[in-house]
């Protein structure tokens, strides 16, 4: 397909660019190729041909599953990119998007933060998952959800006031008296 992206250029053949390209993006996944499509595209059709790039990738959600939040993050949509998240909120999710989200889904955010976590606590012991708990709990206050962070704690402490190595990590991380 490089080699058809080639003799296209050379061609000045900007319809068949446009197909190799998209071709490639979407066999690969790779933004490069995103960005090498968005230069063949005018300003004005660009935002009609990334709807239609995020469709077809939410049709086919799980076979690049990076490439939506990465348009969504290219293109600013923060709203589609929510979503996504929203989707699938795993821990490790939010960790990755959070910094892209927080100043416009604070609220929901630490919302989604707080279900993942209590689930996380519920399903492990140990002071790893223990030391991974207190590091979600700065991260989140570093993210402007201190609030939501203390009730968190708060919960953590009584509900699994039996839980020793728990209580000590908290102390440990400065988030627990």
């Amino acid at each position: 397909m490089e080699w058809q992206l080639k003799v296209a250029r050379a061609e000045k053949d900007e319809q068949k660019q446009r197909d190799v390209t998209q071709r490639l993006l979407l066999k690969t996944g790779k933004m490069e190729w995103y960005k090498s499509l968005k230069k063949l595209y005018d300003k004005e059709k660009w935002p009609e041909k990334t709807d239609e790039l995020l469709q077809s990738q939410q049709a086919d959600k799980w076979r690049y599953s990076g490439l939506i939040p990465s348009i969504c993050i290219e293109e600013k949509r923060w709203d589609e990119l929510y979503e996504y998240v929203k989707s699938d909120p795993s821990l490790p999710t939010l960790q990755h998007y959070d910094s892209w989200l927080k100043d416009h889904y604070s609220d929901e955010l630490m919302a989604l933060y707080k279900d993942e976590l209590l689930q996380y606590m519920e399903n492990n012991t140990g002071r790893k998952y223990y030391k991974d708990a207190c590091a979600i709990l700065q991260r989140m206050k570093a993210l402007g959800g201190s609030r939501v962070a203390n009730e968190i704690l708060q919960i953590l402490k009584t509900r699994y006031a039996n839980r020793p190595a728990l209580q000590d990590e908290l102390m440990k991380s400065g988030l627990a008296d």
